[in-house]
């Protein structure tokens, strides 16, 4: 496929590894022609062209051998483009067809050592640990401590989570839906008799 090599600037690795058919590159080399006839946006970034493939390769797979974990790193390593050959990376760390082991191999890897795939790493730990009956006070710090929203939403909907952490989410969540989300399953009688309890103290 030399015309997708030069014209969206694949690397002749990807024909050699056969992830994908040759069906497939002819295709896309037909949507960006026509992309660039027409003048659509974004026809000049062939890195979106070639995202699409990584993305294909992770639809069309259930699973991969530990020698196509090496060949999807090894593209990655090989594009042109830094920062989609990262979120590619990124992409493989989230695939629901790693196996255990592949995955906790994956986060030795010296390819997820930069701050955006340890964000990654740390993410699907969270994640995880978020499937226990409780919130052990460690996870509720670990996840306050980076202030990510989309975490803390759910330690506000999760069963376990105690009253105590409830109200510093309240109060210190980051972000308004947090603090929202907080305030109402604390219900307004908790508040009001909290405020209370406070103002109490304070007259004393």
């Amino acid at each position: 496929m030399k015309e997708a090599s030069e014209e969206l600037h694949f690397h002749p690795r990807w024909f050699e590894t056969q992830f994908l058919p040759e069906k497939f590159f002819a295709q896309l080399l037909g949507e960006f022609r026509q992309d660039k006839a027409n003048d659509e946006a974004g026809w000049q970034c062939s890195e979106h062209y070639r995202y699409r493939a990584f993305r294909t390769i992770l639809i069309c797979f259930t699973g991969f051998a530990d020698e196509q974990i090496d060949q999807y790193l090894e593209l990655c390593d090989l594009d042109e483009d830094v920062a989609m050959a990262s979120a590619a990376r990124g992409d493989l760390l989230l695939w629901e067809g790693l196996s255990r082991e592949q995955y906790q191999k994956l986060t030795c890897h010296p390819a997820y050592v930069t701050p955006f795939a340890r964000k990654v790493i740390w993410r699907n730990e969270m994640w995880e640990a978020l499937q226990a009956e409780t919130i052990s006070q460690e996870l509720f710090s670990s996840i306050r401590s980076q202030q990510d929203s989309a975490l803390e939403r759910s330690l506000v909907e999760h069963p376990g989570i105690s009253i105590e952490q409830l109200v510093v989410l309240f109060e210190q969540g980051h972000g308004r839906t947090v603090r929202n989300m907080a305030r109402n399953r604390l219900g307004r009688k908790f508040l009001r008799n909290r405020q209370n309890f406070q103002n109490a103290i304070q007259n004393k």
